[in-house]
């Protein structure tokens, strides 16, 4: 009877190191998993701002050609080429 009893207490201290070493081996899973997101959510928010950006050095450009465009309403005659 006695090593029965003995038998069950090992079996039940060496079932709760597992269970134990298996908890640390999950939150250990769950951390590299809790790092990879945010790793991955940076990285996202990088390329969105490096998306913003291009777009908007995009719309200074055209801001920019638009400005420098030639207009003809606004030239003087006395400077105008004339054609003969």
């Amino acid at each position: 009877m006695i090593l029965f009893l003995n038998a069950i207490i090992t079996f039940l201290c060496n079932f709760s190191r597992l269970t134990e070493e298996d908890r640390r081996k999950k939150l250990k899973e769950e951390r590299k998993e809790r790092a990879l997101a945010e790793k991955r959510k940076k990285v996202e928010e990088k390329m969105k701002e490096k998306a913003k950006l291009k777009e908007e050095k995009l719309r200074l450009a055209e801001f920019l050609k638009q400005w420098n465009r030639r207009r003809e309403d606004l030239e003087c005659e006395d400077l105008k080429v004339r054609r003969v």
